[in-house]
């Protein structure tokens, strides 16, 4: 059995991932709210205070673990941004804090973390990006949260430490009990409450990938001896408009899709976004995604 720590228990791939691993290994979960999360807890699992700044990390506890995934976010939803001094600290600097401290103590685990294919930014070229093409893009961007995705993998590629740092370019994770303010969620609850949505004209094109299927793959790094690396992680086949993606859902609903008033969204600019895969495909052959938007939008409901 491993140890495995978890670094911001409460985001939703956290959640996920503790379903996943907890098992079969100790996990340790740094988060807030900590006494619901018991509810679901096994003899295997230690729960630690962890609410930057108010409760700050113990560096030197994660030197026990075999494992460290930190699923910290700041600013996530783009209905919720705090001030940007606290989004980096927790989105950048804290991860740089925590690999200088590893390096520094001569850590022998793992250590994941998370980047996004929002780092590529004002975009309109029709191609799948790799992962230094993604790191080292100019387009704009529209927020500090994706700055502080950018600068982190930005800080990866300089690579000026020696620990087994995973590093995995995620594009939009999806599935259920997500934030219902992301796009899945929201349309399918303003169908069922026969509302009028409001969004964007839909032309811009996204990669999709089913939580179980990235939650998968995280395992399969805990447990397998593949290069520490920045990967791309995607399911290629899962390209879609969003336009698209909306009439897929009133399809699977049954409904008839009504017009909506359009919004002005920050990531208009970015008409195309996708991630080349095939470096995580070469490294773990055996992982493939299983879960396409049909079925996964199914499992909403």
């Amino acid at each position: 059995m491993k140890k495995i720590a978890i670094v911001g228990s409460n985001s939703f791939v956290a959640k996920n991932l503790i379903r996943k691993v907890s098992k079969d290994n100790y996990i340790y979960l740094y988060g807030k709210n900590l006494v619901e999360a018991k509810d679901e807890s096994s003899s295997f699992v230690s729960y630690f205070n962890f609410d930057y700044p108010n409760w700050p990390l113990d560096l030197t506890s994660l030197l026990n673990y075999d494992v460290i995934v930190y699923t910290a976010a700041v600013g996530v939803q783009s209905n919720n941004r705090p001030a940007n001094l606290l989004l980096y600290q927790v989105n950048l600097f804290l991860p740089i804090e925590i690999v200088t401290f590893l390096n520094d103590n001569n850590y022998k685990g793992k250590f994941i973390t998370f980047g996004s294919y929002f780092e590529i930014g004002t975009n309109d070229k029709e191609k799948l990006y790799n992962e230094i093409e993604v790191i080292q893009s100019v387009g704009a961007i529209s927020d500090s949260y994706c700055d502080s995705k950018r600068l982190l993998s930005n800080f990866y590629l300089n690579k000026q430490f020696n620990i087994l740092w995973y590093h995995l370019i995620l594009p939009s994770i999806y599935g259920p009990n997500e934030n219902e303010n992301r796009l899945i969620p929201y349309v399918i609850n303003t169908i069922k409450e026969d509302l009028d949505p409001k969004l964007s004209s839909g032309d811009q094109v996204r990669q999709y990938l089913y939580i179980s299927d990235l939650v998968e793959l995280i395992d399969k790094i805990i447990n397998t001896d593949i290069p520490a690396d920045v990967y791309n992680v995607a399911s290629c086949t899962d390209s879609i408009k969003i336009k698209d993606l909306v009439s897929l859902i009133y399809e699977i609903m049954g409904k008839q899709q009504k017009k909506y008033d359009q919004i002005v969204t920050r990531d208009q600019g970015m008409a195309f976004l996708g991630l080349n895969t095939d470096k995580i495909s070469y490294a773990i052959p055996e992982w493939k995604p299983k879960v396409f938007l049909k079925d996964g939008i199914k499992k909403y409901l």
